[in-house]
């Protein structure tokens, strides 16, 4: 029987006509896969590359008093270490003017302790008292590089004249960049004690930045690591009350995720259609094969092979098709992520995604499930169409054949 089915293959494929066909049919439904692969994997890019880019901006999670500035060691510190977390910092965010020669520019100024922060964030910080680093969309902005020097001016009351600012010159020790526009195009940072001392705080601070203890890696597991940082973040806004603000890393551009998961889901079923439509392109070479090949197919069943064994090679033929569109629609996705990250065409307008690039990150599920909705409208439509096909007796598709 084995040698049959393939007697049967090698003719209904035998002609170079039928071998276009099919080599046409499998670059199309691997083509309508991809595509819909490629938006999931944009979807799912974009939430990964904006959250794994505010973390590097801001830590896991953040913590500000609603009575404004405090003490965090005093205040905060024995609830953290409560919780067994070992990398926190209390940092200062203040507004400021970058006064250029002819004109300024308002920036979020940020004072860390390097050390730490770093350590919590991951950005590469080292500040001196007279040092500050910018954002890489600033640093073009203000038409600023590493050594130049700058002034900022703070809105604090100044001993001899209450109410105007007082100006403050820096260096440029460096350039960093966040991965995110807004933030790349405002942020300032300079040493938190210099900054205290500016604003006349002490040793207060209004938010603090921590790195949650968790078994998982952002990168490799971001679900899971999600997952972890919010659970650590409801359990401490419950215990710490009204009185501070506990925000997870994302949660400054939450409504963007929100509303790019569920432009996913409908996408992604308005995007069935066009692998329903290159499933008729299946449809018209089982058509094409069987008006074909009526000869070959009808001697077989003279032979002895009856309809149901003839109906499983059809559906075999199908899984063929469906199997080697899957392996060109993963070669599609490659090809398009390398056109993503590689051409100018495919740069996001970080004004308007607030990213300035995106690769595609699509998961083993999504690939399951993607690849299993083509299966099934496959069967669906390939089954409803041999039926009709096998309605058909012996005698009538002879007489048309000879007709």
């Amino acid at each position: 029987m084995g040698k049959l089915f393939g007697d049967l293959y090698s003719i209904l494929l035998n002609d170079r006509s039928s071998k276009r066909f099919s080599l046409g049919v499998v670059l199309g439904l691997g083509f309508s896969i991809s595509i819909i692969l490629s938006t999931l994997g944009i979807m799912d890019g974009f939430e990964f590359a904006l959250k794994q880019s505010l973390k590097l901006a801001s830590g896991d999670i953040t913590i500000s008093s609603s009575h404004g500035f405090f003490d965090y060691e005093e205040d905060l510190g024995p609830e953290l270490k409560g919780y067994h977390f070992k990398e926190y910092t209390g940092i200062v965010k203040t507004e400021g003017f970058l006064v250029l020669d002819d004109s300024s520019m308002g920036v979020l100024v940020v004072g860390v302790d390097s050390t730490p922060y770093s350590s919590i964030t991951g950005l590469d910080l080292s500040l001196k008292d007279d040092e500050v680093i910018l954002g890489s969309e600033l640093s073009k902005r203000a038409v600023l590089k590493k050594d130049d020097y700058l002034s900022i001016a703070f809105a604090q009351t100044n001993k001899e004249v209450k109410g105007l600012p007082e100006l403050f010159d820096f260096k440029v020790k460096k350039v960093v960049s966040h991965g995110i526009y807004q933030k790349d195009l405002r942020i300032v940072y300079v040493n938190r004690k210099t900054l205290q001392n500016i604003l006349e705080l002490d040793n207060r601070v209004n938010q603090v930045v921590a790195k949650v203890p968790s078994p998982f890696n952002y990168e490799e597991r971001p679900k899971d690591y999600t997952d972890q940082v919010d659970l650590m973040a409801e359990k401490l806004d419950m215990n710490l009350g009204y009185t501070y603000n506990v925000r997870t890393f994302w949660r400054e551009f939450d409504y963007i995720i929100k509303a790019v998961s569920a432009e996913k889901k409908m996408i992604s079923l308005v995007l069935q259609i066009i692998v329903i439509i290159s499933i008729f392109n299946v449809v018209a070479f089982i058509i094409f094969l069987n008006e074909r090949k009526v000869q070959e197919i009808f001697l077989f069943r003279a032979l002895g092979m009856g309809e149901k064994k003839i109906r499983r090679v059809w559906y075999l033929l199908c899984i063929f098709i469906w199997l080697s569109s899957c392996v060109v629609s993963i070669l599609f996705v490659e090809f398009f992520d390398f056109c993503l990250q590689n051409l100018p065409i495919f740069k996001l307008p970080g004004n308007v995604y607030q990213l300035g690039e995106l690769k595609l990150e699509i998961s083993f599920f999504s690939y399951l499930l993607v690849f299993f909705s083509a299966l099934v409208w496959m069967y669906f439509l390939s089954w409803f169409t041999m039926r009709r096909l096998s309605k058909r007796s012996l005698l009538q598709a002879l007489r048309q054949e000879f007709s």
